[in-house]
């Protein structure tokens, strides 16, 4: 059973998540076998705030959806994922 983690290193965490985005979403492809990019990507930050994320197959953006509740925030993310 694996260990529960702290306040900081999950915090850590979200935070290298966040800074190496590209390089996660990269990593996604991988373990999927085929392209991300038609999907519809978010997360919640550090504050419990939903932001979406726009992937072409090589670049990230985030953008923030406003929202704490998670259907709110799925609600608002964009149709199709195009930068």
């Amino acid at each position: 059973m694996p260990r529960p983690r702290s306040a900081a290193s999950r915090q850590a965490l979200a935070l290298s998540v966040t800074k190496d985005i590209d390089a996660v979403l990269r990593k996604i492809e991988h373990w999927h076998q085929g392209s991300i990019a038609t999907f519809k990507i978010m997360y919640r930050d550090e504050h419990g705030g939903w932001n979406g994320i726009r992937w072409n197959g090589q670049r990230a953006s985030v953008f923030a959806l406003c929202e704490t509740d998670e259907k709110k925030a799925l609600a608002k993310l964009p149709r199709e994922n195009a930068e």
